[in-house]
């Protein structure tokens, strides 16, 4: 068992966390089945204690095929500055009123930190099985399901605006309007925005095998998102995978700084390698999703699908040093048109960006 503390700007941190053995019945091929377990504890003087914990097992019938699952708990202590960042009164970005009908308006906002935030918890659900028909092939699938409750977000002017205007209670007080109806200051403090539920699939496979002109492989991981759905306090859901817009044209919760969470995204790589010497090809790719409507004619808009090709060189032929060049974007793809909705940008990342697959352990 290993115990910590830590004191970092004012904050007093202490934990602990222990990891166990909880069954194993393996051969030394690695077959058989093995279980684990681990159990953490954390405490802030400023946001409480949490106990977390995990457990998986995995299991190997036959060297060609491993099977393994995992159920763990996970716990987030809002940062220093989501708590403490000073709040001030400045310009917010621009929006529409639902109410007025008015557009591009810009008021006085009040933005900054929150000092009455709670931490963030999660569950999360994985199980997976990986295939080794040959040595020199192997496919793997992950399904995963997260669930999130109190996210700590900034909400954009639109979403305050807008949920204050149908109602919801999450965001009432936050919009002043002025005798007339017009809008005169909003308030977007980070608050816990709300709770989501996240499923999808990590995929995988790899390739390799030996030539006489040299060593060939492939590999792709990649990553599918079925369902991304987050729900306001007040009980507003929105589902967000391949958009970042509601129906209606509003930004999608969080939508202002959590970038677009993408149906599905991977990288495929070719490898080549020869004595000291080696080329791979890379493709990233994503595919489209929705954002604002097109501000010329009001219609929606669709981000195509990208993918952008790189390539690698590395040379391994002098003692202790790898020599390497590289080329991004060899056919010089363009980037996509993309409209913004109040505050977006282009992220075009998920907050899920990487695979948890590994080959098979021999």
């Amino acid at each position: 068992m290993i115990f910590r503390a830590l004191v970092a700007l004012g904050r007093d941190q202490r934990g602990s966390h222990c990891h166990v053995a909880l069954w194993r019945d393996r051969g030394a091929d690695h077959q058989g089945l093995e279980a684990t377990g681990a159990i953490r504890w954390d405490d802030y003087d400023d946001v409480g204690s949490k106990t977390t914990y995990k457990a998986s097992v995995r299991y190997q019938p036959i060297q060609q095929v491993l099977l393994r699952a995992a159920y763990g708990t996970g716990f987030r202590a809002p940062s220093l500055s989501d708590l403490w960042t000073p709040q001030l009164l400045g310009s917010s970005a621009q929006f529409s009123d639902p109410v007025t009908g008015q557009t591009n308006l810009q008021v006085n906002e009040l933005s900054g930190g929150n000092p009455n935030l709670k931490p963030e918890t999660s569950t999360q659900t994985t199980i997976g099985i990986i295939l080794q028909p040959v040595p020199e092939f192997s496919f793997g699938v992950d399904w995963f399901s997260i669930e999130i409750e109190d996210i700590i977000a900034q909400p954009s002017t639109q979403e305050v605006v807008s949920g204050n205007a149908a109602g919801n209670p999450a965001y009432a007080g936050l919009v002043i309007r002025t005798p007339t109806g017009d809008i005169d200051q909003t308030q977007a403090v980070f608050v816990n925005s709300g709770d989501a539920k996240v499923e999808g699939y990590d995929v995988q496979f790899n390739w390799a095998k030996t030539y006489d002109f040299g060593r060939l492989g492939a590999s792709l991981f990649g990553t599918y998102y079925t369902k991304f759905n987050q729900t306001s306090p007040g009980g507003f859901e929105s589902k967000k995978v391949a958009t970042m817009v509601e129906a209606n044209g509003d930004p999608v919760l969080d939508g202002d700084f959590g970038g677009v969470v993408l149906r599905w995204k991977h990288q495929l790589a070719f490898n080549y390698t020869r004595g000291p010497w080696g080329a791979t090809l890379i493709q990233n790719f994503y595919n489209g999703y929705e954002t604002g409507n097109r501000q010329w004619d009001g219609e929606r808009h669709f981000v195509d699908s990208q993918s952008i090709w790189d390539l690698q060189f590395a040379y391994t032929g002098l003692k202790n040093a790898t020599f390497r060049l590289g080329i991004n974007n060899i056919f010089d793809a363009d980037p996509p048109m993309f409209v913004p909705v109040s505050n977006q940008f282009q992220a075009a990342t998920t907050r899920r960006s990487t695979t948890r697959l590994g080959g098979l352990c021999t």
